[in-house]
Protein backbone atom coordinates (compact mmCIF):
# COMPACT_ATOMS: atom_id res chain seq x y z
CA UNK A 1 0.00 0.00 0.00
CA UNK A 2 1.16 3.41 -0.92
CA UNK A 3 1.99 5.94 1.91
CA UNK A 4 0.66 9.57 1.06
CA UNK A 5 2.49 12.41 2.70
CA UNK A 6 2.29 16.42 1.74
CA UNK A 7 4.86 18.69 2.59
CA UNK A 8 4.68 22.55 2.92
CA UNK A 9 4.75 23.30 -0.60
CA UNK A 10 1.24 20.97 -1.16
CA UNK A 11 -0.33 23.38 0.86
CA UNK A 12 -2.26 25.99 -1.40
CA UNK A 13 -1.75 29.71 0.67
CA UNK A 14 -4.54 31.19 2.21
CA UNK A 15 -6.96 32.18 0.59
CA UNK A 16 -7.01 36.14 -0.83
CA UNK A 17 -10.68 36.52 -0.73
CA UNK A 18 -13.57 34.95 1.25
CA UNK A 19 -14.70 34.99 4.62
CA UNK A 20 -11.28 34.25 6.36
CA UNK A 21 -9.21 37.13 4.63
CA UNK A 22 -12.04 39.65 5.61
CA UNK A 23 -11.78 38.51 9.11
CA UNK A 24 -7.71 38.97 9.46
CA UNK A 25 -8.22 42.38 7.37
CA UNK A 26 -10.79 43.24 9.74
CA UNK A 27 -8.33 42.25 12.89
CA UNK A 28 -5.80 44.23 11.12
CA UNK A 29 -7.91 47.32 11.12
CA UNK A 30 -9.34 47.05 14.22
CA UNK A 31 -6.20 45.86 16.28
CA UNK A 32 -5.40 49.63 17.51
CA UNK A 33 -2.15 51.25 18.38
CA UNK A 34 0.92 50.18 20.09
CA UNK A 35 -0.66 50.03 23.01
CA UNK A 36 -2.81 46.64 21.94
CA UNK A 37 -5.98 48.83 22.83
CA UNK A 38 -8.66 48.89 19.76
CA UNK A 39 -8.72 51.62 17.44
CA UNK A 40 -12.48 53.59 18.20
CA UNK A 41 -14.39 53.51 14.65
CA UNK A 42 -14.58 55.80 11.57
CA UNK A 43 -17.16 58.45 12.31
CA UNK A 44 -20.21 57.89 10.76
CA UNK A 45 -19.54 60.76 7.98
CA UNK A 46 -16.59 58.91 7.40
CA UNK A 47 -18.29 55.79 6.56
CA UNK A 48 -20.58 57.31 4.60
CA UNK A 49 -18.43 59.32 2.50
CA UNK A 50 -16.65 55.87 1.35
CA UNK A 51 -17.81 55.43 -2.58
CA UNK A 52 -18.43 51.60 -1.74
CA UNK A 53 -21.12 52.68 0.85
CA UNK A 54 -22.61 55.49 -0.72
CA UNK A 55 -22.98 52.93 -3.85
CA UNK A 56 -24.83 50.50 -1.55
CA UNK A 57 -26.71 53.26 0.27
CA UNK A 58 -28.07 53.98 -3.27
CA UNK A 59 -29.01 50.59 -4.05
CA UNK A 60 -31.41 50.02 -1.09
CA UNK A 61 -29.26 49.20 1.87
CA UNK A 62 -29.29 50.73 4.80
CA UNK A 63 -26.74 51.83 7.50
CA UNK A 64 -27.25 51.22 11.29
CA UNK A 65 -24.96 52.82 14.33
CA UNK A 66 -24.69 51.25 17.28
CA UNK A 67 -23.23 52.62 20.80
CA UNK A 68 -19.27 51.15 20.46
CA UNK A 69 -18.05 49.74 23.88
CA UNK A 70 -14.52 48.86 23.39
CA UNK A 71 -13.48 45.59 25.52
CA UNK A 72 -9.69 45.77 26.65
CA UNK A 73 -10.06 42.23 27.68
CA UNK A 74 -8.83 43.75 31.67
CA UNK A 75 -11.59 42.46 34.03
CA UNK A 76 -11.91 45.39 37.21
CA UNK A 77 -13.81 44.25 40.30
CA UNK A 78 -15.73 47.05 41.36
CA UNK A 79 -18.19 47.71 44.54
CA UNK A 80 -21.58 48.80 43.86
CA UNK A 81 -24.67 48.67 45.99
CA UNK A 82 -28.38 48.47 44.83
CA UNK A 83 -31.55 46.87 46.38
CA UNK A 84 -31.52 43.00 47.70
CA UNK A 85 -34.75 42.29 46.18
CA UNK A 86 -33.24 43.15 42.99
CA UNK A 87 -30.02 41.84 43.35
CA UNK A 88 -31.73 38.37 43.89
CA UNK A 89 -33.90 38.95 40.80
CA UNK A 90 -30.72 39.17 39.33
CA UNK A 91 -29.15 36.20 40.94
CA UNK A 92 -32.26 34.14 39.75
CA UNK A 93 -32.53 35.25 36.21
CA UNK A 94 -28.26 34.60 35.90
CA UNK A 95 -28.59 31.41 37.51
CA UNK A 96 -31.18 30.57 35.36
CA UNK A 97 -29.32 31.57 32.21
CA UNK A 98 -26.17 30.04 33.13
CA UNK A 99 -24.25 32.89 34.12
CA UNK A 100 -22.51 34.95 36.94
CA UNK A 101 -24.32 37.82 38.13
CA UNK A 102 -21.35 39.86 36.77
CA UNK A 103 -22.30 38.79 33.26
CA UNK A 104 -25.36 38.86 33.49
CA UNK A 105 -25.04 42.61 34.70
CA UNK A 106 -22.39 43.49 31.66
CA UNK A 107 -24.45 42.09 29.68
CA UNK A 108 -27.42 44.05 30.88
CA UNK A 109 -25.39 47.11 30.36
CA UNK A 110 -24.12 46.52 27.46
CA UNK A 111 -27.47 46.67 26.07
CA UNK A 112 -29.05 49.43 27.66
CA UNK A 113 -25.85 51.78 26.71
CA UNK A 114 -26.51 50.58 23.15
CA UNK A 115 -29.99 51.64 23.13
CA UNK A 116 -31.62 48.16 23.03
Amino acid sequence: MASHSRTCRDVSPLPTTGPTSRRRRWRRSTSGSRTGRPSSPPPIDAIRAREEVRKALAEGASLMTFAYVPADGKLERVNISMDRGLLRAIDATASARGMTRSAFIAMVARREIAGF
